[in-house]
């Protein structure tokens, strides 16, 4: 009987400690500066010969936040982001290396396939979050919400072996009339922490639009970066 009354003492007192320090607070706005990595791969439907690795890729940013009484926030930004995979293929039948770099090809293939597609967005999230004052200090903060992109360039690079053996690389732009798709969409989840104006990131970009015309393909990107709110 003593520890159910501990325990409602304990649920009690955090309940009146939280609504005292929301009512202490007011809303403010917040603008923050950001920077990481991320690794980025995509979702290639049903190609059983093509596998998709991860790439190393990068963000930069910055973000506007308002800040509500009770520790929920929304926040939004604009983002330079690189995305896409590394593509490898054990033979010629590897389709969507055929089609992709279809027009880059100077020939049969007689070994390994890869491709490296480095897509560069421009993108815009919208976050509904909650933040965890564990001090006046620090603060850990759970958010989750849609983001659009738009391809704004990038390139793939093409490894071929010709026929004499050599390793021959080869360009060509992401994005176009016959290549990926310049819109995207998808959910992105966020849990951070926050250390009086720095704060550190970890998030996931689930990609819920087709970018490719042929074939079902979808981005995807782990992502880390470190923020700076100037005010």
């Amino acid at each position: 009987m003593m520890k159910y009354r501990l325990w409602l003492c304990t649920i009690m007192y955090l309940c009146c400690t939280m609504v005292f320090f929301a009512q202490e607070k007011e809303p403010h706005w917040a603008l923050q500066l950001k920077a990481g990595a991320g690794l980025s791969n995509v979702y290639v439907g049903s190609d059983e010969n093509t596998t998709s690795d991860m790439k190393v890729g990068y963000q930069f940013g910055i973000y506007a936040e308002y800040v509500l009484p009770s520790d929920l926030f929304f926040q939004t930004g604009l983002i330079f982001e690189s995305k896409g995979a590394k593509y490898k293929a054990e033979n010629r039948n590897a389709e969507i290396i055929d089609y992709y770099m279809m027009d880059m090809s100077n020939g049969w293939i007689v070994g390994n396939q890869s491709v490296s597609v480095n897509a560069i967005y421009l993108q815009v999230p919208v976050y509904a979050g909650y933040k965890f004052d564990l001090n006046d200090n620090l603060s850990i903060n759970i958010a989750a919400g849609p983001y659009l992109a738009y391809g704004v360039g990038g390139k793939a690079t093409m490894d071929e072996v010709d026929a004499k053996e050599n390793v021959v690389k080869t360009k060509k732009d992401v994005f176009g009339k016959d290549d990926w798709k310049r819109l995207d969409a998808g959910l992105t989840a966020l849990l951070g922490a926050e250390y009086k104006k720095v704060s550190v990131n970890l998030g996931y970009d689930f990609g819920m639009v087709n970018i490719d015309r042929v074939y079902e393909v979808y981005n995807r990107n782990l992502f880390l970066n470190i923020g700076y709110r100037i005010f």
